[in-house]
């Protein structure tokens, strides 16, 4: 039960994060409403396909769902502050061309720091 927890947790974030509402999730899945529900509060594991259908929709390897990239950010931990290991979770669910743009403007944030 805890690793659908696990799974819920990261789905109800994603959702939140892309201002989508567990209905317009729902309807993008062909589900109704209240399965969705029962995925983010863990009482129902989701299928693989509708795991893979989640991933694309967010624009998230299938790791991220599945709880790898919590591992991979309690390894780090040790490392990084809090805010870094933030700053991660959340460059990790843009699209390739708003991370392009990010790193961009970081690097000229940098710069300016610097000089």
């Amino acid at each position: 039960m805890k690793q659908n927890n696990d799974i819920g947790q990261h789905l109800k974030t994603l959702r939140k994060l892309k201002n989508y509402s567990q209905e317009e999730v729902a309807e993008h899945l062909h589900i109704i409403r209240q399965t969705y529900s029962h995925y983010e509060t863990g009482r129902i594991e989701p299928p693989l396909k509708v795991l893979q259908a989640l991933a694309g929709l967010y624009d998230v390897p299938l790791e991220a769902l599945l709880g790898q990239e919590q591992k991979d950010m309690q390894q780090m931990n040790t490392f990084l502050t809090d805010s870094e290991l933030e700053f991660i979770r959340y460059y990790r669910m843009l699209t390739e061309q708003d991370r392009e743009d990010l790193l961009l403007f970081a690097s000229i944030k940098g710069r300016r720091r610097v000089n």
